[in-house]
């Protein structure tokens, strides 16, 4: 008797465990290979596509080997607050954090005594507001000596560390200032020691984050800082992959598909983001319970994608699309990006020629017109919201992400096929 595969959906959350982990096998082998070799690692990847729950599923799966530290630097805004969060991540380790409370008492007097009773985010901010006046680099030599004199291999994984280069980066205005530039160097030139000091030979770093810290660091000639990290590639689900997902979502829930559903649902797609996957599913499940019925038709799968999909709920689940630009890019970039976004949307295809004229109504006195074009595509492309249809044109990598766009901004984006001549 076949027995159907069960997956419990968890949209929006880590996927972690035999029950949600879905479809990385190959690359979570992988990734383990890379990390028990002693590499560093650079994870490369499209936003949503399941970057924490892989790393997180690795943890799981070596409890009781490895020390697993997982860093979210997305409010971090400078090096005494990384230390300060590196140091907090020690916490669910018992004898690691007994050496941590020794470091954070000589940075705050008396810490030692109340930091256990307290919650991990009052233990972030009693270490951050201590680190204020210190020497970081000091502190942070201190740190990594505990944490490379332990006798297991240390993951940290440093989620989100682009968008504090990028806060390093930038002044008040937002734009990347040679103070930030130097404060970036000195940051990143400082982690790479420490990743390749022969002191710290357990010390492992995953490097991942929602914004490609690539480009950040090469447009100001610090690449060189990230050359120690193997970069590792997390791709989108394939088509089979994803469908089978599908089934297994709709396994657990006792749902049927009419023939063809599955394969309509990843055609609606066409770009396999893990998230977005499981976001359709859960959109047609509250579908079904509403019509009482356990059965999904291909009308129920168009009619969805277009009411539910697309709809203002649909809007709250993507936007974050639009909030991440704003990390990676300044005012005039960001600008330019989303205009460059809403042609290719409306249009279906952003032509060069289009690029160009968008690119003239958005002009950075600090850069060449096409300099800033080119970087923000270069962006566009990284990040994954575009791709290449040709030499000279790009179409959106994701139809959700492009029918979202449409939706949310044809009646206030005039396409260029109508400003060409006017």
């Amino acid at each position: 008797m076949l027995i159907m595969t069960k997956l419990i959906s968890c949209v929006g959350n880590p996927a972690i465990g035999p029950e949600r982990f879905w479809g990385r096998e190959k690359e979570i082998a992988l990734l383990a290979e890379h990390l028990r070799e002693g590499k560093h690692v650079l994870l490369v990847a499209q936003r949503r596509i399941g970057k924490t729950s892989l790393v997180r599923e690795l943890e799981r799966r070596k409890e009781g080997q490895d020390i697993f530290l997982y860093v979210d630097l997305q409010q971090a805004c400078n090096p005494a607050e990384f230390i300060a969060e590196l140091s907090a991540a020690t916490r669910d380790y018992t004898d690691l954090w007994q050496k941590i409370k020794v470091f954070a008492t000589n940075i705050i007097q008396g810490i030692g005594e109340r930091i256990d009773s307290v919650a991990i985010s009052e233990v972030k901010v009693i270490l951050k507001d201590g680190m204020t006046n210190v020497d970081w680099r000091k502190k942070g030599d201190e740190l990594f000596t505990i944490l490379g004199s332990t006798n297991r291999p240390i993951i940290i994984v440093l989620d989100e560390l682009p968008i504090l280069v990028n806060r390093l980066l930038r002044n008040g205005e937002g734009r990347i200032s040679q103070k930030g530039i130097s404060n970036a160097d000195g940051f990143m030139s400082w982690l790479r020691y420490q990743c390749t000091d022969d002191a710290n030979v357990n010390i492992r770093i995953v490097l991942t984050g929602s914004i490609g810290i690539e480009y950040i660091l090469g447009q100001v000639g610090l690449s060189a800082t990230i050359n120690y990290l193997a970069p590792f590639e997390l791709r989108p689900w394939s088509y089979d992959t994803a469908i089978g997902c599908l089934k297994a979502l709709a396994a657990e829930k006792e749902i049927i598909y009419e023939d063809g559903a599955c394969e309509l649902i990843v055609e609606l797609l066409k770009c396999c983001i893990p998230h977005h996957v499981q976001l359709f599913f859960s959109h047609l499940y509250d579908d079904s319970k509403y019509r009482e019925c356990s059965r999904i038709s291909l009308l129920d799968v168009e009619r969805v994608y277009s009411e539910s999909m697309l709809s203002p709920r649909g809007h709250a689940e993507l936007s974050h699309y639009i909030e991440r630009l704003k990390l990676s890019l300044d005012a005039i970039s960001n600008a330019l990006a989303c205009d460059l976004l809403s042609e290719t949307a409306v249009a279906g295809v952003l032509i060069r020629e289009a690029a160009v004229f968008l690119s003239n109504q958005h002009l950075d006195e600090s850069k060449r017109p096409d300099e800033n074009l080119h970087d923000v595509l270069t962006i566009l492309e990284h990040d994954g919201y575009l791709e290449p249809s040709s030499k000279r044109s790009y179409i959106f990598t994701s139809n959700l992400l492009r029918d979202w766009w449409r939706v949310r901004y044809t009646a206030s984006y005039v396409p260029f096929s109508e400003r060409k001549g006017s």
